[in-house]
């Protein structure tokens, strides 16, 4: 037979512990009272803790909490034990439920010791209250900053379905888009934005989901009532715990501006290039340096080059200077002048297409900034070929009639009937 059932067997060898009171009424009726009221305190405790743990799954070391319950409830039986064996003397059950009471009180009190240092680190409720107001400060901070910046903000949240929600959007925004915070919450873009500006926003949200990080790009958007406008956009992606993308935050600074003083400039531009490659003159800009920044097409085509031979190089090593060294060199000498804030201007021949030379009424301007420094040089150039061999010819001509007005041996003159007046012109 086991030891523990022989035990249990022997349990009437042994007197009821009422006999070592006597048995008498007022002791026996003091440990019959202390003992009840005793254990049910001590299982009133387990139930409140259990109940505790159940409302609020969030309080750190429950496991802790179930092994008190645990003792707890064995100190409580222990208590009912001696009620019991003040009439039935069963001791070597209520020693083993001390036993097991022992047992558990052990694994109780090592599990807490283990938990000292984890226990020692929490926050003292001074602590947490001053991280909390921290917090509300920071939290403050950062809606001030969400509520007063110029850019608009807005915050998409993702679905596991990749859909984009709206949960909210700052002042700037709702002044844009014309809809408040609370009417854009819950919406998707296509519930926001018209059609054509609600696809376009979500193929960049895809985008940003899809890689995984931040984008920054230029979007012409259209809200409802309002003309088309140009925004400079990032969107940051915000990641959980799982390394998920949960929601998007994304600004945007409007650059509507910017793009129309764009438009104006290139067509200022295409304006200036029309005009400027329509000169009946050869027209260029220089560095002071001597930097070829810009040549007109008149040129260009005169020299039978492309703009790339001449543009970000030298100007006196362009084609059309090339026709002597001493040409190159007067080149630098104006150039050199004009930098100094001379204008320079003179007759050179120089190369036209073909390796044609032309003389040229050439001509180095400088132009100066609002410090009065010299900023740029305009090299101008017109062809002057013809009115040359004109002014020769006309020359030649002059020679050849004064040649033969001294040849003749008549005498010569030209006659002025109206004031009679005579001009001889041969020394005849």
């Amino acid at each position: 037979m086991l030891p523990i059932t022989t035990n249990l067997l022997t349990a009437a060898s042994f007197m009821p512990h009422g006999t070592c009171y006597l048995w008498k009424p007022g002791l026996v009726g003091l440990h019959l009272v202390s003992d009840t009221v005793t254990a049910l305190s001590y299982f009133s405790i387990p139930i409140t803790l259990i109940y505790i743990l159940r409302k609020r799954a969030d309080i750190p070391f429950n496991g802790i909490f179930w092994l008190f319950a645990s003792f707890i409830i064995f100190c409580g039986t222990g208590h009912l034990m001696d009620i019991w064996t003040l009439w039935h003397p069963d001791y070597w059950i209520s020693g083993y439920i001390r036993a097991i009471t022992a047992i558990v009180s052990l694994i109780t009190a090592i599990a807490l010791t283990n938990l000292i240092p984890e226990i020692l680190v929490l926050p003292t409720p001074e602590k947490l209250q001053q991280e909390i107001q921290i917090r509300k400060q920071k939290e403050q901070f950062l809606r001030s900053i969400y509520e007063g910046v110029t850019e608009a903000i807005f915050v998409v949240d993702t679905t596991q379905k990749h859909e984009f929600i709206y949960t909210s959007i700052n002042p700037v925004t709702e002044k844009v888009m014309g809809i408040s915070s609370e009417e854009v919450q819950g919406k998707t873009p296509e519930q926001v934005l018209p059609k054509n500006s609600a696809t376009a926003v979500r193929e960049r949200y895809n985008y940003c989901l899809s890689t995984g990080e931040s984008i920054t790009y230029e979007e012409c958007l259209k809200f409802n009532g309002s003309e088309d406008s140009w925004w400079l956009t990032s969107l940051k992606p915000l990641y959980d715990e799982a390394k998920q993308i949960y929601r998007i935050v994304g600004t945007s600074v409007s650059i509507t501006q910017r793009k129309q003083a764009e438009a104006q400039l290139q067509e200022s531009e295409r304006r200036f290039r029309a005009i400027f490659n329509s000169m009946f003159q050869f027209i260029g800009l220089l560095k002071p340096d001597g930097t070829l920044l810009e040549v007109n097409q008149t040129a260009l085509d005169f020299g039978g080059i492309s703009k790339e031979e001449v543009v970000n190089r030298p100007f006196w090593q362009s084609y059309w200077w090339t026709i002597s060294p001493e040409t190159q060199y007067s080149l630098q000498q104006a150039i050199e002048k004009a930098a100094n804030g001379e204008f320079v201007r003179y007759e050179v021949d120089l190369f036209g297409a073909g390796d044609k030379v032309t003389t040229i009424d050439f001509s180095v301007k400088p132009v100066f900034n609002e410090q009065g420094e010299v900023e740029l040089l305009i090299p101008e150039g017109r062809d002057i070929t013809d009115k040359k061999l004109m002014i020769q010819a006309l020359q030649k001509s002059e020679e050849r009639w004064q040649l033969a007005l001294q040849g003749t041996g008549d005498g010569i003159f030209d006659w002025n009937i109206a004031t009679n007046e005579a001009f001889f012109l041969n020394s005849v």
